[in-house]
């Protein structure tokens, strides 16, 4: 299920959250009745941005989300879950004129608190860690 509008002007917001009831309903061990690996049941994600300036000459935007995911089995057996997580990002956006070229400049936190995520195992010991606090920018123009 997913909700997304302007609040008040300049202020956008997107939400989301999903549940999967999963089992194995075929198998040919023991594993009959019992979740598919690497799949949450519950995961969740709210993202806001707000438009600080807004003009026809320039827009600054200020964003920043949060992401959770529920804690999963990492193989077919149900014997070793992964732990839930939550994170954070943040974003700043400043889009101008340049003669009849627009441009955008972008940068960004993921992982804001750099909090240690397992996003997926393997059996029993395997678990691959999700990226650490992680900083991006970009500059775009539009011709």
């Amino acid at each position: 299920m997913e909700v997304s509008g302007e609040v008040i002007e300049g202020l956008n917001v997107i939400g989301g959250y999903a549940f999967l009831d999963n089992e194995i309903t075929e198998a040919e061990d023991d594993t009959l009745g019992n979740e598919l690996p690497n799949v949450a049941k519950h995961s969740a994600s709210l993202w806001m941005t707000y438009d600080v300036i807004a003009s026809v000459a320039e827009r600054l935007t200020l964003g920043g989300g949060i992401f959770f995911k529920g804690d999963r089995f990492t193989s077919s057996a149900n014997n070793s879950v992964l732990p839930s997580y939550v994170t954070a990002d943040v974003m700043a956006q400043y889009e101008f004129g340049v003669g009849e070229q627009r441009l955008r400049a972008r940068a960004g936190i993921k992982n804001l608190f750099d909090e240690e995520v397992f996003v997926s195992g393997f059996g029993r010991g395997l678990a691959l860690r999700g990226e650490p606090r992680t900083f991006t920018a970009e500059l775009g123009i539009t011709f």
